[in-house]
């Protein structure tokens, strides 16, 4: 019993030893995690403070993006405007451009105007120089319209008997060559017949000539001096070119006047499309400013 009983101080002598030891521990472990706890602490702490500044500095990123974004689309607009403004001056300096031409065109259209008075001017001059000297040639050359008119009557006459002579002896012809053998007699027929007709021809002809001379005679022959390159009829003729050449190039330049204001009203229209749109990016500018 009694070596029992040492064994058994022993046993709690050394269980004492080893509860010192796991006292001394625990003392430790609770030291050490009271540190974990107060860097726990620190840590949260600093986790939080951490967490305050990412989220000011994506406060300030968005507040930055805004900026920038606001930045671009006032530069974006500025450029519109800008764009805008340019294009407004250059259609102002094309209607200024399309005026000053129709302005030129509408002087060169008051000088075509000038000289058409001036050619019909000479055109009424010429016409009554023309009916003046007509009128003296005709009485120069004794014309009358009577006589020419019989002298014509006379011709158409001659004609008429020659075209029946003629018709009449082609039949007579035709009357021959349908005779399946002539007689002798019918040659001898045919040949009196011939000379007739040729005589007669030959007669008329004679006469249609001195009718001819005599129509002749009773035409104005001053007419020709009138269609000659210089004469007084050719003047008219080209006065009347040069007016109708005048008036063309009057015509085209109205039309091209016309074109020009058609061009003018479409870049007003053009001009005020663009202010009213150039003062809608104004308007969205300031209010990006405003904010």
């Amino acid at each position: 019993m009694e070596n029992r009983l040492v064994a058994l101080e022993k046993e709690i002598h050394g269980l004492a030893i080893e509860k010192n030891e796991k006292d001394k521990q625990a003392k430790q472990l609770n030291e050490r995690q009271g540190e974990i706890k107060q860097k726990l602490l620190q840590l949260e702490g600093r986790k939080t403070s951490l967490q305050e500044q990412i989220d000011s500095l994506r406060e300030d990123i968005d507040e930055q993006d805004s900026v920038l974004h606001q930045k671009r689309r006032i530069e974006e607009i500025t450029s519109n405007i800008d764009s805008f403004e340019d294009n407004i001056n250059l259609a102002g300096t094309q209607i200024n451009e399309n005026d000053r031409q129709a302005a030129e065109w509408e002087s060169t259209i008051l000088e075509i105007d000038s000289s058409v008075t001036k050619c019909r001017k000479d055109l009424e001059s010429i016409t009554e120089d023309i009916v003046t000297e007509l009128d003296s040639k005709l009485k120069d050359a004794g014309y009358s319209s009577v006589a020419c008119a019989k002298a014509k009557e006379k011709v158409d006459l001659i004609l008429g008997k020659i075209t029946a002579l003629s018709q009449g002896r082609k039949n007579l012809f035709e009357d021959f060559s349908a005779l399946s053998s002539p007689s002798e007699k019918d040659f001898f027929e045919f040949a009196d017949r011939g000379k007739s007709a040729f005589a007669e021809i030959a007669s008329l002809s004679q006469e249609l000539k001195i009718a001819l001379e005599e129509y002749i005679a009773t035409t104005p022959q001053f007419i020709d001096e009138f269609l000659s390159p210089e004469g007084i009829i050719t003047k008219k003729r080209s006065i009347d070119k040069d007016i109708s050449l005048l008036q063309e190039k009057k015509q085209t330049l109205r039309d091209k006047i016309s074109s020009l204001k058609s061009e003018n009203q479409e870049l007003v229209n053009k001009i005020n499309e663009y202010r009213k749109t150039l003062e809608e990016l104004r308007i969205q500018k300031a209010q990006i400013q405003a904010h």
